[in-house]
């Protein structure tokens, strides 16, 4: 943050997964620009939507504005506040504006996520105790330094020397017994665009391209319990057993 200040260079947090998260004791998006999703796997949901979080008002109000046709006013603006009831468009704008339902499953949800990143610790934390019998599949590893997790997925990584298979087909067996698994960090410059449009290929990160291939999720949401997660490994080590 402060190379950019000096820099007059602008910064917009991705804070996408981290609804709760902290890093060296401050939450996530604490200071200037940020985004949070509420896609439906998130810490919290809209069905789809987001926020976002800013100290610079004329920002925030640019936003106001942009997500409801440029108007500079709405609804809640002249029925609850009083202003003037002459909405005018001031800018070009957009129809991006959440439904009153779906804002209001975000507020409700959102005095909750204490208590779902909670859950989903104590979820993780369980994961990583019984995944320990297991040596071919490694949950990540916490930062050196002080953090809250958010637990918004269960990434492992396969061993794929020990497991002799790939992480595809060790995902395939899982959804064979039932258990569902989710990839969602795929190498950005392998995805066919990049290859496409800009010439990536193979081979230009392979430290990268070496976790992409081995990363996918465990099933992970505040609904599951204990004998969930047990259901889980058992399969995994199912899977593993028969080879």
């Amino acid at each position: 943050m402060e190379i950019a200040s000096k820099k007059n260079i602008a910064i917009v947090e991705d804070s996408a997964h981290a609804l709760g998260t902290q890093y060296k004791g401050k939450h996530v998006g604490q200071r200037g620009t940020s985004i949070y999703s509420f896609h439906p796997i998130k810490n919290i949901t809209t069905g789809e939507g987001g926020m976002i979080c800013s100290d610079d008002r004329t920002l925030l109000d640019c936003a106001r504005r942009l997500r409801f046709h440029g108007l500079g006013v709405n609804a809640f603006d002249r029925k609850i506040q009083g202003r003037d009831p002459n909405a005018e468009v001031l800018e070009p704008g957009y129809k991006y504006n959440l439904t009153d339902i779906s804002a209001a499953l975000g507020i409700s949800q959102l005095v909750r996520i204490n208590a779902f990143i909670l859950k989903r610790t104590e979820l993780a934390m369980l994961y990583r105790k019984l995944l320990t019998e297991i040596p071919e599949i490694n949950p990540l590893h916490d930062p050196p330094y002080s953090i809250k997790h958010a637990w918004h997925l269960f990434i492992v990584r396969v061993d794929t020397d020990k497991t002799g298979m790939s992480r595809d087909d060790f995902m395939i067996r899982l959804k064979e017994k039932n258990i569902g698994t989710g990839l969602h960090f795929r190498a950005v410059h392998l995805h066919k665009y990049y290859m496409n449009s800009m010439e990536m290929r193979r081979g230009m990160l392979p430290d990268t391209e070496w976790n992409s291939d081995r990363i996918c999720s465990l099933p992970l949401f505040p609904d599951m319990t204990p004998d969930d997660v047990n259901d889980v490994v058992n399969a995994i080590k199912e899977v593993l057993k028969k080879g």
